[in-house]
């Protein structure tokens, strides 16, 4: 252990209709400022969509990271307001949305990634800001072909 440790709810399961499903659980981890995070999945054949729900009070600084391996390239179609999005190339093609009630801001940063102790690969990292007053949603669907 080191550090305190998050405390994380159960996860939730549930089958939809046309072969969807999701997952929501939520953590503690930042109850020393205040915040509970909730992240609920849906899964469906062509779509991930991610909704964090973030409950507290107060104006807080939202980060959104995504780190793609070096066989995927990655620009950016929209990279301000309160929707952007950026499209992804690799063994498919994908597009990233993501929305809030907040304006985000949306970079795209050289990054890198281990597969294997002590070697680095060249990565991207997709970061995804805003500043929101609590409570506050944030909404990020990927999709392929």
């Amino acid at each position: 252990q080191c550090g305190n440790q998050a405390a994380v709810s159960a996860i939730e399961v549930s089958g939809g209709e046309e072969r969807t499903i999701w997952l929501r659980a939520s953590h503690r981890g930042y109850s020393r400022f205040g915040i509970e995070h909730q992240r609920t999945v849906h899964l469906s054949e062509t779509a991930l969509l991610l909704i964090d729900d973030l409950s507290g009070a107060g104006e807080h600084t939202l980060d959104l990271r995504f780190l793609l391996g070096p066989e995927w390239h990655v620009s950016s179609e929209t990279s301000t307001g309160q929707a952007v999005s950026c499209v992804i190339d690799g063994s498919r093609h994908l597009t990233l949305r993501c929305e809030a009630e907040s304006s985000l801001t949306l970079k795209v940063l050289p990054a890198e990634i281990s597969r294997e102790y002590g070697s680095y690969l060249p990565a991207s990292c997709i970061r995804i800001q805003t500043v929101a007053s609590l409570p506050a949603s944030v909404q990020t669907r990927v999709r392929w072909d």
